[in-house]
């Protein structure tokens, strides 16, 4: 029997599964992996390698293997029945559930982090199994390939594949695996890029509507985020406490997203910085049990003195959960923490510009 060998260079390119590139628009922190890996193996394909019984066989591969990766303790199989929503899961793009940054949360409904599966072929007077070892939550992978006599013993073939997958999994596990840029980092980052500067009081004035199949309802992800990201930076953020100072404060800001400046309602007399804009989510698609929702957030950071825009911010993000409610929930908090590390700090920078100039003019 041939040796077990890591895929690399062409063989690999012949081996790749579509997999999106995973944004890069700030600082990204590693996952820590704690515990063993969850791992699932579908069915592999045995096109040409046992023409009467393709399917049993790529079957009885599956079945051989998920029986010898259990006795690893470093990995956790999962159960066959979750397997059909994992793959329908996997496959998604446009919907949003094969998007990099939705990997994680797909991965933690299906209970899987990596999908195992793979070929059997003839090759002259041999048997190959490649076995390709996908991360749902990037679409990063790494392949392993066995090669012997087509008249040999396909238990051995596979026992040999699972030592190459386990020891794949052991060296490569931790860099297929996401970048995740968290909630934690963001406040950090912004921190650190207005240390020392004055801070405006800030009032938040967003519209948010989301539109379900049945109604449309207001929907205050985005106030929800921002408010809770400014305060965790030191910000003093104001309050509009009746229905009739909202409703003033929202018919200004409308109006100045419409390109008609007004004089500031009262209700916003104490801020420095309104935060206007507009933040949608709708139903995407619906697999399975899963819902994907889409939302945009447009922002603009606006001068109470002038009425002058200091900072601009838009984002499309997608969120995919069990409830819809909370997928488009999640599509605009998670929108509002991808643009609040530059957006914030822009916004001072501007707003400290502004003051200074005013008192340079006085």
């Amino acid at each position: 029997m041939k040796k077990v060998n890591l895929l690399t260079g062409g063989m690999l390119a012949f081996l790749l599964v579509a997999a999106a590139a995973a944004r890069a628009e700030q600082p990204e922190k590693k996952v820590e992996v704690s515990g063993p890996y969850r791992v699932a193996v579908l069915p592999f394909e045995a096109k040409g390698a046992d023409k009467e019984r393709p399917a049993e066989l790529g079957n009885q591969i599956a079945d051989l293997l998920t029986g010898l990766l259990s006795t690893d303790p470093n990995l956790e199989l999962v159960e066959r029945t979750r397997l059909d929503k994992i793959t329908e899961e996997h496959a998604l793009n446009l919907t949003g559930m094969g998007d990099p940054e939705e990997g994680l949360r797909l991965g933690r409904l299906s209970g899987a982090q990596f999908l195992i599966l793979g070929r059997a072929f003839p090759l002259d007077e041999d048997i190959c199994i490649v076995a390709k070892v996908v991360s749902v939550e990037t679409g990063k992978m790494t392949a392993v390939m066995v090669q012997g006599p087509a008249s040999g013993k396909l238990a051995l073939y596979v026992g040999d594949l699972s030592k190459g997958l386990s020891g794949a999994l052991r060296e490569k596990g931790p860099a297929l695996l996401p970048a995740l840029r968290e909630k934690e980092d963001v406040i950090e980052q912004i921190k650190k890029a207005i240390e020392g500067a004055p801070l405006p009081r800030v009032l938040i004035a967003v519209n948010e509507i989301h539109r379900s199949r049945v109604v449309e309802q207001v929907d205050p992800a985005v106030a929800t985020e921002l408010l809770f990201i400014l305060k965790s930076c030191g910000f003093e953020v104001a309050e509009v406490k009746s229905a009739k100072k909202t409703k003033e404060v929202r018919e200004w800001a409308t109006k100045l997203r419409q390109g008609t400046q007004a004089p500031l309602p009262r209700a916003a007399a104490d801020a420095d910085v309104v935060v206007v804009g507009d933040a949608i989510s709708e139903f995407g698609a619906r697999r399975g049990e899963l819902i994907s929702c889409i939302a945009r957030l447009e922002l603009k950071a606006v001068d109470a003195r002038t009425g002058s825009v200091l900072a601009v911010a838009r984002k499309t993000v997608r969120a995919v959960d069990l409830s819809e409610v909370i997928a488009a929930k999640t599509a605009l908090q998670e929108g509002t923490a991808a643009v609040a590390a530059s957006f914030i700090p822009w916004t001072v920078e501007e707003w400290v510009a502004s003051v200074v100039k005013e008192k340079t003019k006085g």
